[in-house]
């Protein structure tokens, strides 16, 4: 039996990974089941969804985390936003439980890990309740779960939880071990292209943050100059402003405005991954690998930090090169432009395969349809 009605519930309204996944389920779900989406606030998401005429309600609410302390700002803002999170939450829990109960949808799906909001209203009412853990929170984000990690955890463990992790290094940072690992659907199943003239730049795709490893990567990139006066390193994103001005200075200050180019959000970014030397993915933790595939998927050889979701794609298949700290990041730079890329296409071929296989849209919505039949079955023997 496949469920009618789900309801999808989020925070954020921007186009990240967790969002431009969900869009993916929209755009090759079956027409017999109608979503409707719970947003947080209003933006570009929520465009997205105007254009495939989606339902979908604004709740403001928050990511159920400790406020961070990473500043003395942080620190004095820290109760009123602490208390802001919890009357926030409350209040869109009311809304949400007033909104469960007109929609009476057969599934809530919360799309995201620090959202508490749609477990709570699923128990409440009795609601199977799907919850697609996309992130480690306090790895990749330091984000803290509110109270407690226990708290959480204990919460996903839930008999009325239903588990999907986006990884295998999710699922076991969290200790979930009736999780189903369903990796995100990110590329089609139609042959992709490979340029094999590459152009003389290493490319950045991602959120501008600390925990992406932006900041240690324009300093390899430095000393990469003094052995290399050519290759260029471009930076397509945006996010934090602190860090977006850290890296600007950086570059003003070590007069490296001709070899690093800060592009910005970019919304075609396949044409640059195309003609790329290499795409690198210096995350900490990255919990699964939106760039990663994409980049793979459009030909470009990957470097990734040897961690999380990043070593889980390109390592178990050698689909792309790893290292474990900057040297050896400075190291691969080196080799690929003194061997040539040519070296590498046997790679990228291979890798383009295994994406398609392991990483397409259709195989996602192919495990999530048969993840959510499950549910409806244990649902009517109960």
């Amino acid at each position: 039996m496949v469920p009618k009605k789900i309801l999808y519930v989020t925070c954020s309204s921007a186009l990240w990974g967790d969002n431009k996944a969900l869009l993916h389920i929209f755009d090759h779900m079956d027409e017999d089941i109608v979503p409707f989406v719970v947003v947080g606030s209003d933006g570009p998401f929520c465009k997205e969804l105007e254009e495939r005429n989606i339902s979908y309600s604004i709740i403001k609410n928050f990511f159920h985390v400790w406020p961070s302390t990473s500043n003395f700002r942080d620190v004095m803002l820290f109760f009123p936003r602490l208390i802001r999170m919890i009357i926030f939450n409350y209040r869109a829990k009311k809304k949400l439980i007033k909104l469960a109960k007109h929609l009476n949808p057969d599934i809530i799906h919360t799309n995201v890990g620090p959202v508490h909001i749609g477990y709570s209203v699923a128990k409440l009412l009795g609601i199977p309740h799907v919850w697609y853990l996309r992130e480690f929170q306090t790895l990749d984000f330091g984000m803290i779960p509110f109270p407690t990690f226990s708290s959480f955890k204990n919460k996903i463990q839930d008999r009325n939880n239903f588990v999907i992790t986006v990884s295998h290094a999710v699922r076991n940072y969290f200790q979930v071990a009736n999780a189903t690992v369903i990796y995100d659907g990110v590329v089609s199943t139609t042959s992709p292209s490979l340029i094999a003239d590459k152009q003389k730049y290493f490319l950045f795709v991602g959120r501008i943050s600390v925990g992406k490893g932006i900041i240690g990567l324009v300093e390899v990139f430095k000393e990469f100059c003094r052995f290399d006066s050519t290759y260029q390193l471009l930076i397509i994103g945006n996010g934090s402003a602190k860090v977006e001005r850290q890296i600007h200075q950086f570059i003003n200050r070590n007069r490296l405005e001709e070899r690093i180019k800060c592009l910005g959000y970019q919304k075609d970014v396949a044409q640059y991954m195309q003609k790329a030397t290499a795409t690198i993915v210096p995350s900490y933790h990255e919990a699964f690998g939106f760039v990663t595939v994409e980049a793979i998927y459009n030909g470009c050889l990957v470097i990734g930090r040897n961690s999380g979701g990043t070593s889980e794609i390109l390592g178990e298949n050698q689909m792309g090169l790893l290292y474990d700290n900057d040297k050896q990041l400075m190291e691969l730079l080196l080799k690929l432009t003194q061997e040539g890329i040519d070296r590498y296409l046997p790679m990228i071929k291979f890798a383009q395969s295994k994406v398609i296989q392991m990483y397409s849209v259709q195989k996602n919505i192919e495990m999530l349809k048969y993840f959510y039949n499950r549910i409806m079955e244990e649902k009517i023997k109960n």
